[in-house]
């Protein structure tokens, strides 16, 4: 296999810092090829035996680049929930994808410990397109994965925070304050990285198909508007259940559960108290969808498991493997966002389709870029399905202020991450 031109100088660079340091940052935007690129990175080193953490959507999509690539050494390729099961001494070098992942702060996530216990003496290789999605303070815990962390002297998150956070007070709840980490020093903490750092750009890897984000409302039922006031004013829907005689709530207990079931019902579905699975109230997203994009091969991303139900009624020649999708023509995909944003390619899809959408940015930034490729010409369009008068405009506006923090992260460093910094 013939890799593209900055493919093949990235490992060359990549293959040079994982030997002086013991740790490789490829910072490289979505759909630019970082799994290819970090799987020749590895063959440049000449190690025997590599082991490659993903996600499990993603697994199928790295063997096949493995073997597409052929670089001579043995790959073991399993999911982050695999990693405490394996043994290091398997390994002479572990690739860690989704890197930013395992950014939660200020105390580590049990997979990073478990992670972080596999990679001892390990040189390790992390692979994200948006290495702190909301932000720098999700750096500590990725990076001290890896013994060979420029922070490696401080022990813990909170001795790490008293040089690089500005750390400030934030009210939570009935006016409880706690500490808020989120205000890093971005230019500080790249001092200490950049050395160990490549990033790339899909601008500099020739993308001329941009995400095309089109916006369309739809007119809920009467039904659906009526539940979104109870729950909003009276904190509390009670429906009946037809041919049982009797009734169910959906009471709301908080504000970040009034926030999820808005957004259920944005979409025409409910979870109430006691049940296992969503009620299905509304089928006005999912007839639009149909009419809007009668003719065309369509990916649709969903949040909720009411939401799949949904669908599927809609859409019987479904698949929620991308490989059956990509290689046929009569199939949609159905994708929930939160496993599917991540390592998986859905670029024959003549556009993707946003169903509901998350509160997460890493899930926005992911999740856009499925139907992209470089050797897509034409445009690349996503369309966000909105409720008329629902929640998720407003879920969608958060959202887009925290991804400026990622665009600005890549015009901030990408300029200084050149090649003479990294050889």
């Amino acid at each position: 296999m013939e890799l593209r031109d900055y493919q093949n100088d990235i490992a060359s660079r990549g293959a040079l810092i994982l030997l002086n340091h013991g740790l490789l940052c490829l910072f490289m935007e979505v759909r630019t090829g970082k799994t290819i690129t970090a799987l020749e990175t590895a063959r440049r080193n000449g190690y025997k035996s590599v082991l490659f953490l993903t996600k499990k959507k993603a697994i199928a999509s790295v063997e096949s680049d493995y073997k597409t690539l052929d670089p001579g050494y043995r790959l073991h390729v399993t999911n982050f929930e695999q990693a405490g099961k394996l043994k290091p001494a398997d390994y002479d070098h572990i690739i860690v994808d989704e890197a930013h992942s395992f950014g939660a702060f200020p105390k580590p996530s049990q997979r990073t410990l478990a992670v972080r216990k596999l990679c001892v003496g390990k040189p390790v290789t992390f692979l994200t397109g948006t290495p702190s999605p909301e932000s720098y303070s999700q750096l500590f815990h990725t990076l001290s994965i890896s013994q060979w962390s420029p922070f490696k002297q401080y022990t813990n998150f909170y001795k790490w925070a008293t040089h690089f956070v500005n750390v400030k007070k934030k009210r939570i709840g009935a006016g409880m304050l706690i500490n808020d980490y989120s205000d890093a020093n971005g230019d500080l903490i790249w001092k200490h990285i950049k050395q160990f750092c490549i990033m790339f750009t899909q601008a500099e890897a020739g993308f001329v198909a941009p995400v095309d984000e089109i916006v369309l409302d739809v007119e809920m039922s009467a039904d659906v508007q009526r539940i979104y006031r109870d729950l909003e004013k009276h904190k509390l829907h009670t429906r009946s259940v037809p041919h049982s005689g009797r009734e169910i709530n959906a009471t709301v207990n908080s504000g970040g559960d009034l926030i999820n079931k808005l957004s259920q019902i944005s979409s025409g579905t409910l979870l109430f108290d006691d049940c296992k699975d969503g009620v299905i109230i509304d089928w006005s997203k999912a007839t639009f969808i149909v009419s809007y994009f009668i003719g065309k091969k369509i990916a649709i991303f969903y949040r909720y498991r009411a939401e799949l139900e949904l669908l599927k009624a809609f859409f019987p020649r479904w698949t929620d493997s991308p490989e059956l999708f990509n290689s046929g023509t009569n199939l949609t995909f159905l994708g929930q966002i939160q496993s599917a944003r991540e390592g998986v390619n859905l670029s024959t899809a003549d556009a993707l389709v946003m169903y509901n959408i998350d509160f997460s940015s890493t899930s926005y930034f992911q999740a856009r870029a499925r139907i992209q490729s470089k050797e897509r010409q034409g445009s690349a369009p996503l369309y966000w399905i909105f409720s008329k008068h629902g929640i998720e405009r407003k879920v969608y506006q958060a959202v887009m202020n925290k991804t400026n923090f990622t665009y600005s992260y890549y015009r901030n460093h990408v300029g200084r991450s050149n090649q003479k910094e990294n050889t």
